[in-house]
């Protein structure tokens, strides 16, 4: 029952059947009708928010989109190209098998499962997944989209998450650099949307090697929020200690050591000691240090990250396993 249950892509009983290996089981055995769900929300997310504007007056519009970028958010980051590459592969090498007529054990279903893994299943996801559904999104934005901006802008942000996510970082910038241009001229340099959205690309030239570029924008983003809500909101905390361990990567090293430890002193007082943000600054701190060869001063900021982390966040998580 259980080697029958494994190849239709139902649970196996004989595993631990988790909330998560549900879900890959689920989405293994239905990534095509999964796939093709999350292209008609795509579709129908931009019917549902010009027929919402055209309802409601601009406040109650504002709340709308953002309700419906959120659900498209969590819809569209909820695909997973590994997953759908995994059961891609799958699926081929099952319907390969049945046309030929070679019983699941046979050893030309070897021969086709080792030509099947010098594919790269995940890269064919992704590419389908952007042709068919984020390109295909950014089109009709950019037509339906086109006298309203500020929704325009909110929907760019989206499907550049989402190639974030899928670690698809060149399809993403042009996206983020256009919702930055939009906020600028629409919002104004330091409104909150457009800070956010400078923040975003900022992680994104990180992610892509571009760290002056990165520094500048946290950089920004920092002064903006220091400048409007104050040097110890929350906000303000965070984005020093972005900007600080941004210096890093630039070999700014006194200057790091300084926004860092000042955002230490922030975080502890604002956050609290046992905050994961106060955990990520010692963290940076201790990077710092060690790469500095400082090594006796980075073990005490690990040491107390880790305990921060493993209290704030769990002994599973990423964060505390990194």
């Amino acid at each position: 029952d259980d080697l029958q249950a494994y190849l239709d892509g139902y649970p196996v009983k004989a595993v631990g059947q988790g909330a998560a290996y549900r879900l890959s089981k689920t989405l293994r055995r239905n990534w095509l009708p999964i796939s093709m769900t999350a292209l008609i929300i795509v579709g129908t997310t931009g019917a549902l928010i010009q027929s919402t504007m055209q309802r409601n007056r601009l406040e109650t519009t504002q709340a709308t989109l953002q309700k419906v970028t959120e659900f498209q958010q969590d819809m569209l980051l909820g695909i997973d190209a590994a997953t759908m590459g995994a059961g891609l592969r799958e699926d081929l090498r099952g319907k390969l098998l049945t046309n030929l007529g070679e019983p699941p054990g046979s050893g030309l279903g070897a021969r086709f499962a080792a030509a099947l893994d010098a594919i790269n299943f995940t890269d064919i996801s992704r590419q389908t997944i952007d042709q068919n559904i984020l390109s295909e999104a950014i089109v009709t934005i950019n037509e339906s989209f086109a006298d309203d901006p500020i929704v325009a802008s909110a929907l760019r942000d989206v499907v550049g998450e989402v190639y974030e996510a899928l670690g698809m970082f060149n399809q993403s910038l042009p996206l983020r650099e256009q919702v930055v241009s939009d906020r600028e001229r629409l919002l104004g340099l330091e409104h909150p949307d457009t800070l956010a959205s400078v923040e975003s690309l900022g992680a994104l030239l990180f992610d892509i090697g571009r760290y002056a570029a990165a520094a500048a924008a946290f950089e920004r983003t920092y002064l903006a929020r220091r400048n409007l809500q104050g040097p110890d909101h929350p906000d303000t905390v965070a984005a020093l200690g972005d900007y600080g361990n941004m210096l890093i990567d630039l070999n700014r090293n006194d200057e790091a050591e300084q926004h860092l430890l000042e955002a230490l002193e922030r975080s502890r007082r604002v956050f609290g000691e046992r905050h994961w943000s106060t955990g990520r600054v010692l963290s940076n701190l201790g990077y710092l240090y060690y790469m500095q060869g400082r090594r006796m001063e980075a073990l005490p900021m690990w040491e107390e990250a880790l305990a921060v982390d493993t209290d704030s966040l769990g002994a599973e998580h990423p964060d505390t396993l990194d």
